[in-house]
């Protein structure tokens, strides 16, 4: 998945969105997301993610479009 690089792509580190720093761009931004930070989810074969979505499994690779 291709996300779209728009004026409003990278937020201003100094007053960042409320919730996930992610919820302005991210196509897939549920309501909590912009009110709640994700905790950090350990992903199997090491490395961690932070997002509602994501529950700790190993995923494929995705291959370039």
């Amino acid at each position: 998945m291709r996300f779209p690089c728009t004026a409003t792509a990278f937020p201003n580190p100094l007053d960042p969105p409320p919730g996930c720093v992610f919820n302005p761009r991210c196509p897939m931004a549920m309501a909590h997301c912009s009110s709640e930070v994700p905790t950090p989810t350990t992903v199997e074969g090491g490395g961690f993610v932070e997002c509602f979505l994501h529950d700790g499994r190993k995923r494929p690779a995705f291959e370039s479009a």
